[in-house]
């Protein structure tokens, strides 16, 4: 869990990918329980079919939980973005690194508001390694 002292909020940052679906939901369920309004789940792999499971989880997941859930996953094109949305996600996260075309963060802009879509870069290449979770405790759109 990063925390922001400044703005005492947290966020908990999940990893779906090393994690079981029920792993994952139990720890947003707890969460929940704690009075955290929020938490951040991500699969990055860019296989489709591991891409699409994550997706069908999220819907699942979002329609069990009051909390936000924010979603990151591998995007290759809007309709990825699109799909996260509509499961549920209340913001999805776009990660440079894996994104198969930029282009879809301007796409994903337009579509569906700067309220909706975080884009950041990889934790380990960023000039403030904090900054991308600081950006997802306020809510904010761009991170460079």
């Amino acid at each position: 869990m990063v925390e922001i002292m400044s703005q005492k909020k947290s966020i908990l940052c999940i990893n779906a990918q090393a994690e079981s679906q029920e792993s994952v939901r139990n720890k947003v369920k707890e969460c929940e329980k704690n009075g955290e309004d929020r938490v951040f789940v991500y699969q990055f792999s860019a296989d489709e079919i591991e891409r699409e499971s994550f997706i069908l989880f999220i819907r699942e997941l979002t329609e069990s939980v009051d909390i936000s859930v924010y979603a990151g996953c591998y995007v290759n094109r809007l309709e990825d973005v699109k799909k996260v949305y509509y499961a549920g996600a209340k913001k999805v996260v776009l990660v440079k690194e894996y994104l198969a075309d930029e282009a879809v963060i301007e796409q994903a802009d337009i579509k569906f508001g700067a309220d909706a879509v975080l884009v950041g870069t990889a934790i380990w290449k960023a000039k403030d390694p904090f900054g991308f979770y600081r950006y997802l405790t306020e809510g904010k759109g761009c991170v460079q």
